[in-house]
């Protein structure tokens, strides 16, 4: 490394965002309505330089909102990203998952249902269903990411946690 090499512009890595879903999540998320990219195990200090993210304190973890965003091929949810104070996974803040919550009845229910339905068109066969009365766990694994909604009653309210996750 030369003197002057730290004054060059880092080169952007060219991604095809055409290209089949597995192999884009496998990088990281895809923003669509601003065509943001975020890799995988970027730092989300880094992140926060280019992408609107707001980013809310509390005594054992961050949660970082990224607002409404259209990711997966059209799917539109509010997401966040939780870094835990005690779990070493939190460590640097690198980015290794996104989430949806809601709770309420319908509005669970209603979530679960478009979730399934959009992600069964792209990801297509689960590889772990696990139905009962009161909770529904789907899990699709596309090579190193699992997508995964979990729906369950918790006293007598239904929540919903959709999240995509680096293996």
């Amino acid at each position: 490394m030369g003197f002057l090499d730290i004054l060059k512009k880092k080169k952007k890595e060219d991604i095809d965002f055409n290209v089949d879903i597995v192999k884009l999540i496998n990088k990281g998320i895809l923003f669509e309505d601003e065509q943001e990219f975020i890799k995988w195990k970027e730092p989300v200090g880094e992140i926060k330089k280019r992408v609107r993210v707001s980013e809310r304190l509390f005594a054992d973890r961050a949660v970082y909102n990224w607002g409404e965003r259209s990711i997966l091929k059209g799917l539109k949810l509010p997401l966040t990203t939780v870094f835990w104070y005690n779990n070493p996974d939190s460590d640097g803040k690198l980015l290794r998952s996104i989430e949806f919550n809601i709770e309420g009845n319908d509005a669970a229910e209603e979530h679960l249902k478009l979730i399934k339905k959009h992600l069964d068109e792209y990801l297509k066969v689960p590889v772990n269903k696990e139905i009962t009365d009161t909770s529904n766990y789907i899990e699709w694994i596309a090579d190193n990411v699992k997508v995964s909604i979990y729906s369950y009653e918790k006293y007598s309210v239904k929540k919903l946690k959709f999240e995509i996750a680096k293996l």
